[in-house]
C-alpha cells in the first residue's frame, strides 16, 4: 500500500496524528506516530518522511500550523471581517503576518496547533485544535493584540464584531 491507495479520511488522520505528535515533542515523535497509521511493509523512516512531503506537511506549513481543512470539526474558532475585500497585497501582508504568528503561538509554553483561511477575500478564519493544545485566555490575548497591529498596518479594521 502507498499514500495514493489511502481514502482521503486515512490521509487526513495520518496528517493530524504527524502535526500534534510533531508539535508536542519533536519530529522523530510525529514520525512514530505516523509510523502506527501505516502498514508494516512501509514503516521505514524515509517512507515516513516521504508520506509526510506528499501531504505537504513539512514544505508547506509550520509543524504548529495545519491547513484549515484539516482541523477537526470541533476546534476552536475565531471569524474576523474586513469591511470591504483586501486588495491582493492587503491579502498577502494579513496571510504571511498570520501564517508567522501561528508558527510562534503558545498557550502555557506549549504550541497550539492552528490553522487559518481567508474566503471572499474578506473573513479570516483562525481556528485551534483543542484536543492537541487548549487555548488560554493569554493566548487568544495575543491572537487578538496581532490582528489589532495588522489592522493599524493594513488599515483595514478587521475586529469588529459588528461585520460577523
Amino acid at each position: 500500500m502507498i499514500y495514493s491507495d489511502l481514502d482521503r479520511s486515512d490521509r487526513s488522520k495520518i496528517l493530524t496524528s504527524f502535526n500534534i505528535a510533531a508539535t508536542r515533542t519533536g519530529i522523530l515523535t510525529g514520525l512514530s506516530a505516523l509510523r502506527s497509521y501505516l502498514p508494516k511493509a512501509r514503516r521505514s523512516r524515509y517512507d515516513l518522511v516521504s508520506y509526510a512531503k506528499a501531504m505537504d506537511s513539512l514544505e508547506e506549513m509550520p509543524v504548529s500550523a495545519v491547513r484549515f481543512s484539516q482541523l477537526p470539526d470541533d476546534a476552536r474558532l475565531w471569524v474576523f471581517a474586513a469591511a470591504r475585500p483586501l486588495t491582493t497585497e492587503q491579502r498577502e501582508t494579513l496571510l504571511a503576518q498570520v501564517d508567522e504568528f501561528l508558527e510562534s503561538w503558545l498557550a502555557h509554553g506549549r504550541k497550539v496547533v492552528g490553522g487559518r483561511e481567508l474566503r471572499h477575500d474578506r473573513f479570516l478564519l483562525v481556528a485551534a485544535d483543542e484536543r492537541a493544545t487548549g487555548v488560554s485566555g493569554c493566548s487568544i490575548d495575543t491572537l487578538f493584540r496581532r490582528l489589532q497591529g495588522l489592522e493599524r498596518e493594513l488599515g483595514v479594521p478587521l475586529l469588529d464584531s459588528s461585520l460577523v
